[in-house]
């Protein structure tokens, strides 16, 4: 059976106006695929970044960013060594010299021991003693050590290794004794030495702290020492014939002028170019002969 025609058109229009909706819808539920990026053409030595990479750079966790900012650190040379080779020192000295003898003022002693005994004279000034002691009476000095000179002096010291130095003092004497009759040159004030030091543990020229040290020396200084000694005169005749039968007589033990010795001591550094020094030296001194302990303090500073 046949529609008339306006009936066919009006179901034709239905029809449609359902078909046309659901294609929109299924078109609007089909996903959209993005462009692909434009090629991009890689430049001879240029490195191509993907466009992702901020993303990765963006996730990279907090220890890579350190690693690679301490990587590009460029590196520092290590520091020279502190070490001062070259140390000055001032310092003051006292000399403990050891004294000891029998028969002390008799002429042959006075001329050959290094003993200078002298006795006051009526005008109360001392002058020297050439009377004739009774022998093995008297006229002795007991062992000891007796503080008389002293001396202030300036050294340099220099390491030529880790552990030795080299070094020199200089420097002026005062105590000194009178000089008597049979003195040829009288109390030498000048004092110089030459020694060589080795210092214990390690880095000692480049730290703070103690540095203990041994050393040899050798040189020039003259050390007197002062004492009394009671004296019983002979009656035998003398070049002094007014001396009294007893008396207390001066008497000067003047050692040197020449020594050698073996001593140690300790700086302390108050920094690495600073410090205080203590040390005691005995010294064997000639041709007038003696022993002397000689301790030394002072100050010292490195460059």
């Amino acid at each position: 059976m046949l529609l008339p025609p306006r009936y066919a058109v009006l179901l034709g229009c239905l029809v449609a106006s359902f078909a046309f909706p659901a294609k929109s819808e299924a078109a609007s539920k089909r996903p959209s695929r993005k462009a692909p990026p434009p090629a991009v053409e890689e430049q001879p030595g240029e490195e191509v970044v993907p466009e992702d990479s901020e993303v990765l750079e963006d996730e990279s966790s907090p220890a890579d960013a350190s690693a690679s900012i301490a990587f590009d650190v460029p590196s520092v040379d290590e520091p020279a060594s502190s070490a001062r080779k070259t140390w000055l020192s001032i310092g003051i000295a006292g000399d403990f010299a050891w004294v000891s003898g029998k028969n002390v003022c008799m002429l042959e002693s006075q001329r050959d021991n290094g003993y200078s005994c002298f006795r006051t004279a009526s005008s109360g000034k001392l002058e020297q003693y050439y009377g004739e002691p009774v022998i093995d009476e008297g006229d002795a000095i007991a062992g000891g050590f007796r503080l008389r000179t002293g001396r202030v002096l300036v050294g340099i010291d220099h390491a030529i290794a880790d552990n030795f130095s080299v070094g020199a003092r200089a420097g002026f004497a005062f105590g000194g004794g009178p000089k008597g009759e049979n003195d040829a040159r009288g109390f030498l004030p000048l004092h110089l030495e030459a020694r060589i030091a080795y210092w214990f543990g390690e880095e000692h020229f480049a730290k703070s702290g103690f540095r203990p040290y041994v050393f040899a020396a050798g040189g020039i200084a003259q050390v007197d020492a002062r004492t009394r000694v009671t004296v019983f005169e002979s009656t035998r005749p003398s070049y002094q014939p007014d001396n009294p039968p007893e008396q207390i007589l001066v008497v000067w033990k003047k050692m040197g002028q020449g020594f050698g010795g073996l001593g140690g001591g300790v700086v302390y550094n108050l920094t690495e170019s600073s410090g205080i020094l203590a040390e005691v030296k005995a010294m064997m001194m000639f041709p007038s002969s003696g022993m002397v302990l000689e301790p030394t303090v002072g100050y010292t500073f490195g460059f």
